[in-house]
């Protein structure tokens, strides 16, 4: 198994005890190392997702996050003028947000003390030979990296882009605000800004600022200026305070948990096929972010991973006497793409706002179900696909004047 994170741990750790089978993990950083380094993500993981890494035996529950009850939206125009809000709990549970910094040392020194072969080696494209060798299945589990290009893009399933569609600033400041559910403020044709809680990398209660940028929009040309640590805390700082002025009092003054704990940057969401090709012939499966890039607007990059892995890790224990051959690989990922499927169909309705998700966006406002069935889709994409399966054949049933959009006949659940 190439990469020590969220895959590549949960992998390892579910196999630790599965007859007839010894795998060992790949990572190129230390536990110290990953300690010591840069912010990798801000992500919630949901309460279903949770039950189904604690499958693998780790228990997370020692370290004291605040948990994430639901979602609470809010629509405002440029100004900061409020146009609509609606918000409910998530139906499974509450979620939970963690720095990678802080959970995956942690669960590297646990499989390590398990018993599990951790071995600190960076792996480039020519090594994967070598391991193709000395193993029956390689699985690349290092996310964005350079290994994931062994892996074609599937015209067929990936989403329609060319570029990102969003650029996204994320900074951990040393605030616990006072808010239960995640808060997600959208700007139409500007940005999105999301107030997170987390449990940051000094194991304080903290909170995660997100800004996602639209291409060609004003918040578009400031985070292309950005330049250090100071300049992305000042723009999610003034994002958060302009569109969250619920928060304002709470956000202002406020620090980075750390020097590191800030982030930049974009991608184009994709879908890959789940083998590589190596030059001698053989062949490798990927799994997580080396193969399905979902744009973190949607919450799901951390979740999809789980629920990969755990499919993995149960037919690697179902045929663990057998060719891992390709037909077996792509077999597993049609499994996961079930699945997946409805994740980036969650994901390109919040991207791509198409005319019944914007009318059940309207109509949440005044309709607990639509806000609940939006919320819900979250942790829960496949509940969201077929609700909106539903709102897409939906008559129209109501007219409404938005202050962001003319005057048109919407179709409202």
């Amino acid at each position: 198994i190439v990469g020590a994170g969220q895959s590549g741990l949960q992998l390892a750790t579910n196999l630790l005890d599965t007859p007839g089978v010894e795998a060992a993990l790949f990572t190129d950083r230390t536990a110290e190392a990953v300690a010591a380094g840069p912010l990798m993500a801000t992500a919630i993981m949901f309460q279903n997702k949770r039950e189904v890494e604690a499958r693998s035996g780790v228990d997370f529950s020692g370290l004291e996050a605040k948990s994430v009850r639901g979602i609470h939206f809010e629509m405002r125009d440029p100004d900061g003028g409020l146009a609509l809000s609606f918000g409910a709990p998530f139906s499974d549970g509450p979620g939970v947000a963690l720095d990678f910094r802080l959970k995956f040392p942690g669960w590297m020194a646990e499989y390590e003390r398990r018993g599990g072969r951790l071995v600190t080696r960076e792996i480039a494209k020519g090594d994967l030979e070598e391991l193709a060798d000395d193993f029956d299945l390689v699985v690349v589990a290092s996310g964005k990296g350079g290994l994931s290009g062994l892996f074609p893009r599937n015209a067929d399933r990936s989403p329609p882009y060319a570029q990102p569609m969003r650029h996204i600033t994320a900074a951990v400041i040393d605030r616990d605000l006072s808010l239960s559910d995640m808060a997600i403020t959208i700007v139409p044709g500007e940005a999105e800004i999301v107030l997170l809680p987390i449990l940051g990398s000094n194991g304080a209660r903290s909170t995660a600022i997100l800004v996602f940028a639209h291409p060609g929009s004003a918040s578009h040309g400031r985070f292309n200026q950005l330049k250090g640590a100071k300049s992305v805390l000042q723009m999610a700082l003034d994002y958060a305070i302009r569109y969250c002025p619920n928060y304002a009092d709470e956000l202002r003054g406020a620090a980075l948990v750390d020097e590191l704990a800030f982030l930049r940057g974009a991608f184009t969401p994709v879908v890959r096929d789940p083998v590589g090709r190596l030059p001698s012939g053989a062949s490798v499966m990927g799994t997580s972010d080396s193969l399905t890039l979902v744009d973190p607007i949607s919450g799901n990059g951390l979740n999809n991973a789980v629920v990969m892995t755990d499919i993995l890790a149960r037919r690697i224990a179902a045929k663990a006497d057998a060719d891992f051959d390709e037909g077996w690989m792509n077999s597993v990922f049609d499994e996961f793409w079930e699945y997946g499927r409805d994740v980036f169909a969650f994901m390109r309705a919040l991207l791509e706002q198409p005319p019944h998700f914007s009318d059940a966006v309207v109509g949440a406002a005044r309709d607990a179900r639509l806000a609940s069935a939006i919320v819900n889709g979250y942790p829960d994409p496949v509940s969201f696909a077929r609700e909106s399966r539903k709102w897409d054949t939906a008559p129209a049933q109501t007219c409404f004047r938005s202050e962001l959009r003319e005057q048109r006949c919407e179709k409202v659940a």
